[in-house]
């Protein structure tokens, strides 16, 4: 008798083991999936919302002359990839007053989708170096603002869209597996 309530007492202590450890590889598991739900989300609203909403605006800014004073295209190599980035630093009048810019595209920083980074960069590069003017963008309430290029990046912005969704989606496929 002692015997079988000792082996009961034994089979109880190992199952309320097994729940907590199951219940500790559950918390990890939620924990573990709500970073990458985290991770996709924060990824999709930190650069799509954003850049259509200044693809729309950019609709409505004017168009000036403007010179170059440097153009050029940067590359970031990491051990598995190679980025690019174009760059340009220019002036233009709007109004009669005097401004200066640098920004290219609605999407800024490098990135190795399609070869857009190396030719719009090349192309500024050549009109630079042979004192072309180039057309900028200018938004008309607020001047300081511009832009070289203003069409919006469908491929890159798919791309972003399409990565945000699978982190989001692995993130809370894992977050529902723990339940």
């Amino acid at each position: 008798m002692l015997i079988g309530k000792r082996r009961k007492a034994v089979r109880n202590n190992k199952q309320i083991m097994q729940n907590k450890s199951k219940k500790g590889a559950n918390v990890f598991l939620f924990l573990f999936g709500g970073v990458f739900a985290l991770a996709g989300l924060g990824f999709f609203f930190a650069f799509v919302p954003g850049d259509l909403v200044d693809w729309q605006n950019m609709k409505s800014w004017v168009s000036v002359q403007g010179s170059l004073t440097d153009a050029g295209v940067e590359s970031h190599t990491s051990d598995d990839a190679t980025t690019y980035e174009a760059v340009a630093k220019y002036r233009y009048r709007y109004q009669g007053k005097n401004y200066q810019g640098s920004r290219v595209a609605i999407s800024s920083g490098a990135d190795n989708i399609s070869d857009f980074q190396q030719e719009i960069g090349g192309r500024l590069k050549r009109a630079w170096k042979k004192q072309q003017p180039i057309t900028i963008w200018v938004n008309p309430q607020k001047p300081h603002e511009s832009v070289i290029h203003r069409d919006m990046r469908w491929g890159l912005l798919l791309f972003q869209s399409i990565f945000s969704f699978v982190f989001a989606t692995v993130g809370i496929g894992i977050i529902v597996m723990s339940f």
